[in-house]
């Protein structure tokens, strides 16, 4: 019989411990607070209370504390084949793009309350609406369309109380790379515009709709951080032509952080308040080697890595969003067929 002392069988048992721990973190999924089939998580309203969910039909509005249905959206079926939808941070409004039956590019809004279509906004566009937004306050709309055969890519601001044009620039945009989204408090509009050189975010004072800031080298939004007088935005890198990931000041341009990681099968759909992980998933490639698209991270903003994994048994999971509170996110899960289930789960324990 071999014997150990006492000291080796608690240093073993530390070891296997230890081991257990790890492999029970990579396998670890997050601890649900409620899921509802049947949609695809869209964000919170900015106070944090209610969920909005696009569903194969329309939309739906959940109380965002334990999943209540708060009010079912169906869209006409001319509309469900609309090209891009937006929410309204007070809960007003959610928009769609679309062009009908004649060619006619068109916006409609619908109340969130009721589920009326409340306003239909004939524009003046060339090419489909790919860039959508509504203001914090619900007064105004902003779109862009894409640029394709030689017209398109402006921009144009709408009133949603009688659809009057507000502003019209442009072309933003020379191909279908469209993005148009309110800072937190109204005051700025960002847009991509490759039309300048080079291109850049071009951020834009709403009081006058001229530019206050310039952030080139970055082609992707992810958020708007702070209130309007602290605020910065996050902007997607690049690895593989060497652009980082940078949170920007707004309108200083400082740059706040800048981070370069092995993004080429990793999505960063959210940033934490205070900026220290992002929210990602895995995105499963051709490559057979390719790791299944089956996992959620938090990665750390100084470099990258993983600080919390999740796993599922799923291969089609993705991540959603983060609430104002900080204190959950949201995923999906969607089956071959397009099914798709929405979950909102508790934030782990980042340090």
């Amino acid at each position: 019989m071999i014997r150990i002392s006492l000291r080796t069988a608690m240093a073993l048992m530390a070891t296997t411990a230890a081991l257990l721990l790890t492999a029970s973190s990579w396998a670890m999924t997050p601890t649900t607070i409620w899921q509802a089939s049947g949609g695809y998580p869209s964000g919170y309203s900015a106070d944090g209370t209610v969920l909005y969910m696009s569903t194969p039909t329309g939309f739906q509005t959940r109380r965002a504390s334990d999943g209540v249905l708060l009010k079912t959206i169906t869209l006409p079926a001319a509309s469900q084949a609309y090209d891009r939808s937006a929410f309204s941070p007070d809960k007003q409004f959610v928009a769609i793009s679309l062009v009908d039956t004649n060619g006619v590019v068109k916006i409609e809004l619908y109340s969130l309350s009721t589920g009326a279509l409340v306003r239909t906004i004939t524009t003046d566009a060339v090419r489909n609406i790919r860039g959508l937004d509504i203001s914090p306050n619900s007064s105004l709309i902003a779109s862009v369309e894409r640029f394709a055969y030689g017209g398109g890519g402006m921009l144009r601001v709408f009133r949603t109380s009688d659809g009057g044009v507000v502003s019209k620039q442009g072309p933003m945009v020379v191909n279908g790379n469209t993005f148009a989204k309110f800072s937190p408090g109204g005051t700025y509009l960002a847009v991509y515009e490759n039309t300048l050189n080079p291109a850049a975010f071009n951020i834009l004072r709403t009081s006058n709709w001229t530019s206050a800031e310039q952030i080139s080298q970055n082609q992707y939004m992810i958020q708007w951080l702070g209130t309007d007088t602290t605020a910065s935005v996050w902007l997607r890198g690049n690895e593989s032509i060497s652009i980082p990931y940078r949170q920007v000041g707004v309108p200083a341009g400082a740059v706040l952080k800048s981070v370069s990681f092995d993004d080429s099968s990793r999505s960063v759909t959210a940033v934490t308040s205070n900026s220290k992980y992002f929210l990602a998933w895995q995105i499963q490639t051709t490559d057979p080697s390719s790791p299944p698209g089956n996992t959620i991270f938090f990665l750390r903003t100084t470099d990258g890595a993983a600080q919390t994994t999740y796993t599922f048994s799923s291969t089609i999971v993705s991540s959603g969003t983060i609430n104002p509170a900080g204190t959950n996110f949201t995923y999906a899960i969607c089956a071959s067929d397009g099914a798709c289930t929405t979950f909102v789960a508790q934030m782990p324990s980042l340090p």
